[in-house]
C-alpha cells in the first residue's frame, strides 16, 4: 500500500536482481489523479505524495543496478533439480525438500539454475559439463518419481567427470556445496551473483536478512584490480578482493574485478566514533491528508516533541541538533533511527539526501567547525493519512477489490514509521 518506501523497494528489486532478473518494470499505475481513482490501487507514484520527491534518486540507483547486473553473462556452474513429477503426484515433502536444498545452496554462496527431467534427458555431456548451461554439478532432492532416463543420464554425467549430489548419489554436504561457492561471505543471509565478461567480473552481494550485518566478503579472482561500484552515488572506489562491509537490511555491495584501470572516487570509510548527539528541537513543516478522494498538502510550522513525531502524521519534520568536534576534519554523520527519506543541512550548507539506509552523509573538512549545527529533514509515507481518512463516502465498487487488504498493511506499517528516537553518530572519515 501507501506505506511503500525506498528501503522496501530496494529489498524487492535486489531480491530479484541477485537471482538473475535484471530488468524490472514498475507495474502499479495510477488510474487517475482525482476522486478515488488516485488511491484505488495502491501503491502509486504521483507528485502529491511525500515520497515522490525521492523517485528520481531511486530510479537512478535502480538503473545503475540493472546495468551492472547486465554486464557479461550470469554463469551458473550448478543446477538444482526440480522434482516436478513428485510435485504433480502431490508430494509435499518433495516440494519442501526442494526449497530447503535451494536455501542451503544460497546460504553457502552457490549460484544455481533450476533444471528438470526434460533438460537433463535432452542435454549433451561434454568434458564433464551438462548441456548448454555447462553445469559442473547437479543437486537433487529426495524424490520418488524421477524418470529412469534421467537417472541414467545423471550417472553418465557423473562418469564423465561431472558431480551429482543427493538422492542416491554423493551426499549434499556443506563441504560439497562450498566447492561451488562464488564467494566467502561469513554470513548465511548474504546472497551472491556473478556476471562474467571477457574483461571483467561483477559480483552482486545482497543482505536478504532483516537486520544489519557487518561481515567480510571475499572473492577469488586473478584480475589485477577490484573496485566497489556505488550505484547510489554513481562512482567507483578501489578495493581488495576481501572487503569488510556493513550491510543494512536489504542493502547491497557490488564488486567489479577487472584488468582495466578506472578513475576512482575517494572511498567513504568509517573511522572512530567521535561523538553522539540528539535533536534539540523538531518542527513539522508539511502535512498530507486524503480528503474527498484527493491528496492535500499543507505547509505548516508546528513545534513538536523530538520523539514519535509521525504519530498519525504523513509529512515532513525538521530536526535541529548540535555537536562539538575538532574543526577542519572530514566526517561521516550517521542519522540513526531515520527512515523514509532524509536530507541534511550542515552549518547552513545542504550536503545531500539519503533515501535508503544507512542514512550516512560525508562532510567535507571545510564545513566542519568547533561547534556544528545540523538541520535534518525527514519525510515518511502517506500511510498515516490513509489510516485516518474517512472512506465511508465511497461504495465498495468504487473502492475496488484491494482497498480493505491494502489498508490492513498500511495500519501495520504506521506502527514503525519514525517511531525510533533520532540519534546522530559522528565518525572520523578514514
Amino acid at each position: 500500500g501507501e506505506s511503500l518506501d525506498c528501503d522496501t523497494m530496494r529489498y524487492v528489486c535486489l531480491f530479484q536482481l541477485v537471482r538473475g532478473i535484471n530488468i524490472i518494470n514498475f507495474m502499479s499505475v495510477t488510474s487517475g489523479r482525482s476522486d478515488f481513482l488516485s488511491a484505488q490501487c495502491r501503491p502509486h507514484f504521483i507528485p502529491a505524495l511525500p515520497q515522490s520527491r525521492f523517485a528520481a534518486r531511486f530510479n537512478s540507483w535502480l538503473a545503475r543496478m540493472q546495468y551492472l547486473a547486465c554486464i557479461g553473462e550470469i554463469k551458473a556452474d550448478v543446477a538444482l533439480y526440480m522434482p516436478m513429477r513428485d510435485v504433480w503426484a502431490g508430494s509435499e515433502s518433495a516440494e519442501a525438500d526442494f526449497f530447503a536444498l535451494g536455501k542451503r545452496l544460497e546460504e553457502h554462496g552457490v549460484y544455481f539454475d533450476v533444471t528438470d527431467d526434460d533438460y537433463i534427458c535432452t542435454a549433451d555431456i561434454t568434458d564433464g559439463k551438462l548441456g548448454v548451461g555447462g553445469y559442473r554439478a547437479i543437486f537433487v532432492t529426495d524424490c520418488e518419481y524421477m524418470k529412469e532416463e534421467t537417472v541414467r543420464k545423471l550417472k553418465d554425467f557423473e562418469h564423465s567427470g561431472g558431480a551429482v549430489f543427493g538422492c542416491g548419489f554423493d551426499d549434499a554436504t556443506d563441504g560439497n556445496m562450498a566447492k561451488y561457492s562464488l564467494a566467502d561471505t561469513e554470513d548465511g543471509n548474504i546472497r551472491v551473483m556473478k556476471c562474467a565478461s571477457g574483461s571483467e567480473d561483477v559480483y552482486l552481494f545482497f543482505n536478504e536478512g532483516y537486520f544489519a550485518v557487518n561481515t567480510t566478503v571475499k572473492i577469488n579472482t586473478a584480475r589485477r584490480y577490484v573496485y566497489i561500484a556505488d550505484a547510489y552515488r554513481g562512482v567507483l572506489t578501489r578495493a581488495d578482493s576481501a572487503v569488510t562491509h556493513n550491510f543494512a537490511p536489504g542493502a547491497e555491495l557490488v564488486l567489479i574485478a577487472t584488468d582495466c584501470l578506472y578513475p576512482c572516487a575517494e572511498p567513504c570509510v568509517r573511522g572512530a566514533l567521535l561523538c553522539t548527539a540528539e535533536p534539540t528541537d523538531c518542527t513539522v513543516t508539511e502535512r498530507y491528508s486524503f480528503e474527498h478522494g484527493a491528496w492535500v498538502r499543507r505547509d505548516v510550522n508546528e513545534k513538536v516533541p523530538t520523539d514519535s513525531w509521525a504519530d498519525g502524521l504523513s509529512g515532513t519534520a525538521v530536526y535541529g541538533a548540535r555537536f562539538e568536534c575538532e574543526s577542519g576534519v572530514p566526517l561521516i554523520v550517521d542519522i540513526c533511527g531515520a527512515n523514509g527519506g532524509c536530507s541534511l543541512v550542515f552549518n547552513g550548507e545542504r550536503v545531500g539526501e539519503r533515501i535508503m539506509a544507512p542514512f550516512e552523509f560525508e562532510i567535507e573538512p571545510r564545513l566542519v567547525k568547533d561547534i556544528n549545527a545540523l538541520e535534518i529533514s525527514v519525510s515518511n509515507t502517506g500511510a498515516n493519512a490513509l489510516c485516518k481518512a474517512d472512506f465511508s463516502e465511497y461504495p465498495p465498487n468504487v473502492k475496488g477489490t484491494y482497498h480493505d487488504r491494502t489498508l490492513e498493511f498500511e495500519r501495520i506499517s504506521v506502527g514503525t514509521e519514525n517511531k525510533e528516537n533520532i540519534k546522530i553518530k559522528v565518525y572520523a572519515k578514514e
